[in-house]
């Protein structure tokens, strides 16, 4: 795991932007930062966080979901071959993951500070 850990807070967050550019076949996520950059998520990227945030936050049990890269070979059709897909990592370990880089960040901004 990369050694930087960037909460992005919803106030940092100017303006985004989705939809399919002239000339693609598939849909952009854009979203432009207080700082002036911009990140551009492709739309299985997006696909795959709608999934997962659909699945955990409307599913009456289920807390947490991890995410993997991987190379989906048998894909339906204008799938792209690269994909984040479910792992069968236990939602307790997710959860203390995800609550250790929120540590971590907050470490790290007040060492910054």
């Amino acid at each position: 795991m990369e050694d930087t850990i960037r909460v992005l807070r919803t106030d940092e967050i100017q303006k985004a932007w989705f939809g399919r550019p002239s000339g693609h076949r598939h849909h952009r996520l854009a979203m432009q930062l207080a700082d002036g950059s911009v990140l551009v998520f492709p739309e299985a990227v997006v696909a795959a966080i709608v999934r997962a945030y659909t699945g955990v936050k409307n599913h009456p049990t289920r807390r947490a979901v991890e995410l993997q890269a991987t190379e989906a070979v048998n894909r339906k059709k204008d799938f792209a071959r690269h994909q984040l897909l479910e792992t069968d990592r236990s939602e307790q370990e997710i959860a203390a993951l995800l609550a250790d880089l929120l540590s971590a960040a907050e470490m790290s901004r007040s060492e910054s500070a």
